[in-house]
This record gives structure tokens, sequence and C-alpha cells, in this order.
């Protein structure tokens, strides 16, 4: 006749493993009441709210703001100048096509020695 031995009783940690009855009432639990929910929307309208205002007093500001147009150069009224200088593109319709366009940038050169410091004697002053 074979004896069985008695198993040793669970550990703690082997009972949150082997019993699904305990991690079943947990699921139940309710991770966003419905307080919450009410909280976001309030929130979410105040949000359009403020961008409503917005919007409204940028477009108020807009129609405030008076308008800036540049007249065209023929309806300019005439200025001081005695001789004012042409448009640009007449400026650019003077110019041969042979001659080189002028230099953008300044030409920068280099002395191989160093520079060349000019001492002036001072000249008295009459008192």
């Amino acid at each position: 006749m074979t004896s069985t031995l008695p198993s040793p009783p669970l550990s703690p940690i082997d009972k949150s493993i082997t019993l699904p009855c305990e991690r079943r009432h947990r699921s139940n639990h309710q991770r966003h009441p419905p307080r919450r929910h009410d909280t976001f929307e309030l929130l979410q309208a105040l949000v359009n709210e403020h961008q409503r205002l917005e919007k409204q007093d940028y477009e108020t500001m807009l129609r405030e703001v008076p308008t800036i147009r540049r007249r065209p150069p023929t309806n300019a009224p005439k200025g001081i100048l005695v001789n004012p200088s042409p448009p640009h593109n007449e400026l650019l319709s003077r110019v041969p096509p042979s001659s080189s366009p002028p230099p953008r940038h300044a030409v920068v050169r280099f002395a191989p020695g160093p520079p060349k410091i000019y001492k002036y004697h001072k000249v008295p002053q009459e008192v």
C-alpha cells in the first residue's frame, strides 16, 4: 500500500498566481469614474469657449486696423524732388547689355606686410 504525502501549504506569492477570483474582483474596479468624464467635458467646453473668444477678438482687431495699401507709381503724388529718380525697371532698360553689372561686394585686398603707421607731430595751440 502506497501512501501519498499531503501537499505543503501555498505561499502568499503562489496564492496570487493561482487564485483568479481576486483578480476578477480588481477588474470590476472602475478606473475612470463618471465625475472625471464630466470634468473633461467641462474643461473641453471651457477651452472651446476660450478659442471662440480669441478668434472673435482677432477678427475685431483686424476690422479696426486701417488697411494699408500701396499706391501704384502712376498715381503717386509729386514729391519735393525736382528730378525724381526713374523707377527701377526703367533703369534696367537704359543700361546697354554689353556693359558688365556693377560689383555687388566691395573688393578687399590684403597687403603682404604689416600696416603702415603714420605719426604726426602735435601742433602747438595758441592761447
